[in-house]
């Protein structure tokens, strides 16, 4: 039978149990709001974009939860935005960082008004 500290240090999302541990005795409990108003808030979702998410299993893994939570807000009356990258020209940093070819890749899905990762996201 799990202790009383075990249930309270269940995160879902945080593993390491020294982090949870951090924010339980920082603010005395694991959230650091115990009831959300969803007619006051927002869910900002950044870079969420097939540029972004096609060339990894993880983030392609949680776009149905992030889809399903943007729902969940924007039912509850709160707002939902996301937040894409649009540019006029491909920088050198940019190469530097991510290569030429993947480089090209968020430019040019990046032009698009309405991108296929945005449509693919907000389809509810």
């Amino acid at each position: 039978m799990p202790s009383e500290e075990d249930k309270l240090m269940k995160h879902p999302v945080i593993k390491n149990k020294l982090i949870v541990k951090k924010m339980l005795n920082r603010r005395g409990r694991l959230h650091a709001f115990e009831i959300l108003n969803f007619k006051n808030s927002a869910l900002v979702v950044i870079d969420l974009m097939s540029a972004s998410t096609n060339a990894d299993d993880r983030c392609r893994d949680i776009i149905p939860q992030v889809n399903d939570f943007a729902s969940f807000v924007r039912n509850a009356g709160g707002l939902v935005s996301w937040v894409t990258q649009k540019s006029l020209e491909i920088s050198s940093l940019q190469e530097q960082i991510f290569g030429y070819k993947i480089a090209r890749q968020h430019h040019n899905h990046a032009q698009d008004d309405e991108p296929d990762a945005k449509r693919r996201l907000s389809n509810r």
